[in-house]
C-alpha cells in the first residue's frame, strides 16, 4: 500500500521500478508528481526522477481489481 496524504493506493497487479531504486523501499518519502494511466498500465512518476509502472492488462491480474485508491469523503477509485 502507498500512502499519499490523505489517501492510500493499494496495488495488486505487478509493478515494474525505473531509475535509481533499490526495491520498494526506495520509493519511501518520494512524492508522486504525475501519473499516466491507460488500458496497459499505470506509471507513476517521482520528484526524484523514478517513476514505476503497474501491469493493467487482463492477463496479470492478482485479485479482482488491478489497483484501489481510498480517500477523504469515502471516495474510492477502482482499476480493474
Amino acid at each position: 500500500m502507498i500512502q499519499i496524504e490523505e489517501y492510500s493506493l493499494t496495488i495488486s497487479n505487478p509493478i515494474s521500478l525505473f531509475g535509481q531504486v533499490k526495491g520498494l523501499n526506495g520509493l519511501i518519502g518520494r512524492k508522486i508528481i504525475n501519473v499516466i494511466d491507460d488500458d496497459e498500465q499505470a506509471t507513476f512518476y517521482t520528484d526524484e526522477n523514478i517513476h514505476f509502472q503497474v501491469n493493467l492488462r487482463q492477463e496479470f491480474y492478482a485479485g479482482p481489481e488491478a489497483m484501489s485508491l481510498h480517500g477523504p469523503d469515502n471516495l474510492i477509485v477502482v482499476w480493474n
